[in-house]
């Protein structure tokens, strides 16, 4: 742990147990509206910019207007999720940023979900304070699987690198 100068975190994934969460919406929303779009293919989207998933709903639905609706469905239903804390964070998630606390190492977060959001789900959570810096999806021109968020993290940061730890 002494070579370690700054941890980033996910948000959805890796500190919030959401990933799982947003496959069931959307699946739930495509049933509701008869689109067939199965789990399969839902579960291929882990990972990719909100706009590429607006993209590929386009390419079922052939109307952007309505992909973009049906996004803000599967949103309300998250927010309504959230509310009724039916959304947590994944395990262990706070005692790892305790352990990094007591040892002096300092973490961010970096996020594909843009800042209006993120930044909700973060204070629901209680987290937004204990990260040195929150990097979101919309302050960089493209998000994950693009490095352009690590690389803004890492300048920073301060940090020179990006590595991997092994746990």
């Amino acid at each position: 742990m002494k070579n370690i100068e700054m941890v980033f975190f996910d948000m959805d994934g890796c500190l919030v147990d959401s990933e799982y969460l947003y496959v069931q919406l959307w699946k739930q929303v495509f049933d509701q509206y008869q689109i067939p779009i199965g789990l399969e293919e839902i579960n291929s989207w882990r990972g990719r910019s909100y706009l590429d998933i607006v993209d590929i709903i386009n390419e079922h639905t052939h109307n952007f207007d309505f992909a973009m609706s049906l996004r803000d469905i599967r949103d309300r239903l998250f927010w309504e999720k959230l509310a009724l804390d039916e959304v947590q964070l994944k395990p262990y998630a706070l005692e790892i940023l305790d352990d990094l606390d007591h040892k002096g190492i300092p973490y961010a977060c970096v996020t594909s979900t843009f800042k209006v959001k993120a930044k909700r789900i973060l204070e629901h959570f209680n987290l937004i304070d204990r990260f040195q810096f929150v990097l979101y999806g919309d302050q960089v021109k493209k998000t994950k699987p693009d490095p352009a968020l690590y690389l803004e993290a890492t300048t920073l940061s301060g940090v020179n690198k990006i590595g991997r730890a092994h746990v």
